[in-house]
């Protein structure tokens, strides 16, 4: 999911059951597709990537420009929020989650810089692990870097090592990232 406008949430995300070989809707909650911070300001999702990690779905959710959060999905079909997220300031906006069995991992995405009040954005080469455990708001730790900047990469993980391939570059003025690398 990837919405760079942010004026309308995400309603559901899309289960596969092999069982029946169908697509079906899942409804994310109204607290989960939508964000309100103290002020009343309300932000709503405009992009959502997710990995497995403890058997539940772990939900990216990016709020508008402002916050990234996260959130859980169980084996049981319950909904968890996570007090950990970070502003997009810290972190990276529309990266790809991903898991290794035992931890959490954004691949790329778009890195916002803000200098003496102006904002500038680039293709992201950075690896972050994000620990849910940690206080709200504070950066995910940077852990290593992709050899080019991909927005939304695909990243697959086995052997332990992660594939990471396609994406978008703002220098290909949103086109498509050829090759692919493998990252330890």
């Amino acid at each position: 999911m990837f919405d760079t406008s942010a004026t309308s949430a995400y309603e559901f995300i899309l289960r596969y059951d092999p069982d029946l070989g169908e697509w079906e809707q899942v409804v994310l909650p109204e607290n989960i597709a939508k964000f309100e911070d103290l002020s009343g300001a309300s932000f709503v999702a405009s992009d959502i990537s997710g990995a497995t990690l403890d058997g539940a779905l772990v939900l990216q959710v990016t709020y508008g420009t402002t916050l990234v959060g996260y959130v859980r999905y169980t084996a049981e079909g319950a909904w968890e929020t996570l007090d950990y997220g970070y502003l997009l300031t810290s972190g990276p906006l529309f990266g790809t989650l991903a898991s290794d069995g035992d931890d959490l991992y954004v691949f790329g995405g778009l890195a916002i810089t803000i200098n003496e009040g102006a904002s500038s954005s680039s293709d992201s080469t950075a690896v972050y692990r994000v620990d849910l455990e940690a206080e709200p708001y504070t950066s995910p730790e940077k852990c290593g870097d992709l050899s080019t900047g991909r927005i939304r990469p695909q990243v697959a993980y086995g052997n332990g090592e992660f594939a990471v391939s396609g994406g978008v570059s703002r220098s290909y003025q949103m086109g498509g990232v050829s090759g692919a690398e493998v990252v330890a």
